[in-house]
């Protein structure tokens, strides 16, 4: 009991959002074997929506999630930090001002997560900035990661809207002929602690709820204080 309790051995398991492989994966990760070396480490989920379920049917004690919104029935949502989600294009003519919501609505579009296309929380920001134009983003292909539509924005066969901070990670990577601009107005994802109303946390989901805020907000403020413009490769 003393060893669960000082964190010596045992799972210490909390749920992320999905693409947190670009952010807090790893080093969130390693924070956790830093201070606890004999602990075993899982990070579960695919994307924000079917943690949130895993946390209503109370599989998991909490999580860090991408969220549109800081209310959820049953939940207990803290935001922590928050993301600018940009417009992403290989098309210099379509990033000399920011996109507003009637230029989003035509264009040509690829999003990922296409299984959660119906919670996913960057997709709810955008029908909520397309609202005035009476339209939904309409999209003309659908993948599963973001890597993928960020290569096929490479390819000039569709923009994507996706968070700056994957934006700065990929694009040099996989089209580094694209480049980004900001919405307009801005539009942000906002990252946040999730938890059922009342629940009493063990000190494993304390721990994991201080690591990953602590890094999280650390993420969220080295990539604001870069300007989100297009970058210079392009």
């Amino acid at each position: 009991v003393q060893s669960v309790k000082s964190f010596e051995t045992g799972t210490i398991r909390f749920g992320m959002f999905g693409i947190a492989r670009l952010y807090a994966g790893a080093g969130l990760i390693a924070d956790v074997l830093t201070r606890y070396p004999g602990v075993r480490v899982e990070l579960v989920g695919q994307n924000s929506a079917e943690v949130m379920e895993e946390l209503r049917r109370g599989r998991l004690e909490a999580a860090m999630l991408a969220v549109s919104t800081v209310e959820s029935e049953g939940m207990d949502v803290t935001p922590v930090a928050r993301e600018e989600l940009v417009y992403l294009s290989a098309e210099p003519a379509r990033l000399e001002t920011p996109v507003t919501a009637h230029r989003l609505s035509l264009a040509t579009l690829v999003m990922s997560e296409t299984t959660f296309r119906a919670t996913d929380s960057t997709r709810a920001t955008l029908r909520r900035m397309l609202h005035e134009t009476g339209r939904n983003p309409g999209t003309r292909i659908e993948v599963e990661d973001i890597e993928t539509a960020v290569e096929l924005v490479g390819l000039g066969l569709a923009d994507t809207v996706i968070p700056l901070g994957a934006a700065q990670q990929l694009v040099p990577r996989l089209a580094p002929k694209a480049g980004w601009v900001s919405l307009r107005p801005r539009q942000f994802d906002t990252f946040a602690i999730v938890h059922r109303k009342g629940a009493v946390l063990s000190p494993a989901a304390r721990l994991m709820i201080e690591l990953a805020t602590t890094r999280m907000q650390e993420i969220a403020e080295a990539t604001a204080s870069r300007h989100p413009a297009t970058p210079s490769a392009t």
